[in-house]
């Protein structure tokens, strides 16, 4: 076990509804040899003043205000100004549990990161656990780091993450994370834990990997990542570069690459979502299952979510088919829409050779059937496949 000042770096911004609990719980750690960093990134709210207060009541709490620069400038301050030879981060509307930080001490021996899970949390209650797919154990040797390496951004050559992409879920060495400071991009908002933290593992020669789990991690339809984020592809291409530019000198650079390209290629498929673009004009993400339909192929579709979307694309696309009609229950919430989509009620009367339902679980769609079947529509006129994704997410 270390014995040495852990640093905890906490940047935070417009948080003063979560942060009361979030130090309240990292005060509270059973490892008490802490020094607390706050960094106040500009914040409007009451956050500066609450950061105040809990310094005042606790030395071991230093506060530092800044304008407005973003998370990955507020960490830089936090590292740059930490005393302690470990560092540990969290973020300002979550909270840890309080032994986190001791069973890290504790199990870090001589390596240069050791990682842990986290519990996330969803504004509706849903609760699940997350924690890397490699398994527990220490890697160091020259095969062991190979094989991480190669796995650790996209294990498996699939577009799911090898170590989860936080930094709060982790202990570092002060040392290595000054020397990542030099290298990282300060100016990306999204992602920019991964431009640290990969940078980070490149320098590493021994790597523990935990699946504990003490982290408590809010899912906020409001944050950077969750919400709004018109700068996504200008964020992408920079964490792109950054990471380039260090992978281009290691020895692992080809697997780095690729796995890197995976990412972001992941990324691309989902700037929709973060730009918020209308559904409709939406990439296809769900194969149309229905290319061998026979005879006449006058069709109606029905649902107008991500699943119908990607429907009313490949249809449109193939001149074996005429879309009839594109119907929907929720069918008002479409009426700004470029393309018309209607009540199921204007089914009746509606020359049609089959309705395809366009929704994901199969409950939902058999409730729809039932429906059209005692409209007096024939079954075997109404089709529905489990939707097909055609990317993973």
């Amino acid at each position: 076990m270390i014995t040495e000042l852990v640093s905890v770096i906490i940047p935070v911004y417009n948080a003063d509804s979560y942060l009361p609990e979030c130090l309240d719980s990292v005060i509270g750690q059973t490892y008490s040899d802490l020094e607390i960093i706050l960094i106040d990134d500009g914040a409007t709210d009451n956050t500066g003043k609450i950061c105040d207060q809990y310094a005042d009541k606790d030395p071991r709490i230093r506060v530092l205000h800044q304008e407005n620069l973003g998370a990955a400038a507020a960490r830089k301050q936090g590292i740059q100004t930490a005393k302690g030879q470990y560092l540990c981060f969290v973020d300002a509307d979550d909270k840890v549990d309080s032994t986190m930080f001791e069973y890290m001490a504790t199990n870090i021996g001589d390596c240069d990161l050791i990682t842990s899970g986290c519990h996330c949390e969803k504004e509706n209650g849903e609760r699940y656990q997350r924690y890397d797919i490699f398994t527990p154990g220490i890697y160091e040797s020259d095969e062991e780091l190979r094989y991480f390496l190669r796995n650790f951004i996209s294990f498996d050559d699939r577009t799911e993450d090898g170590v989860l992409p936080f930094l709060w879920t982790k202990m570092f060495k002060k040392e290595i994370a000054q020397e990542v400071l030099k290298t990282v991009d300060l100016n990306i908002r999204y992602a920019e834990d991964r431009d640290f933290l990969f940078q980070y593992i490149l320098k590493c020669k021994s790597i523990c990997i935990t699946h504990a789990c003490f982290y408590h991690y809010r899912i906020n339809s409001g944050s950077i990542v969750q919400g709004i984020n018109k700068n996504i592809m200008n964020d992408l291409n920079n964490l792109y570069l950054s990471l380039e530019r260090a992978f281009s000198k290691h020895h692992e650079k080809k697997a780095l690459m690729h796995q890197l390209q995976l990412y972001i290629i992941s990324r691309i498929y989902q700037i929709p979502r973060y730009m918020r673009f209308d559904e409709e004009v939406q990439i296809v993400r769900y194969a149309f299952p229905f290319n061998n339909l026979s005879g006449e192929n006058r069709l109606i579709l029905y649902g107008a979510g991500k699943i119908g979307c990607s429907y009313y694309r490949q249809i449109k696309q193939k001149k074996e088919f005429d879309l009839a009609l594109w119907v929907d229950k929720n069918w008002e919430k479409y009426q700004d829409r470029f393309v018309s989509v209607v009540s199921p009620e204007n089914i009746k009367g509606v020359d049609f050779d089959y309705i395809i339902i366009g929704v994901l679980y199969p409950q939902t769609a058999e409730e729809i059937k039932e429906e059209l079947k005692a409209q007096g529509i024939p079954e075997d006129k109404i089709w529905w496949e489990e939707p097909i994704s055609l990317r993973e997410y």
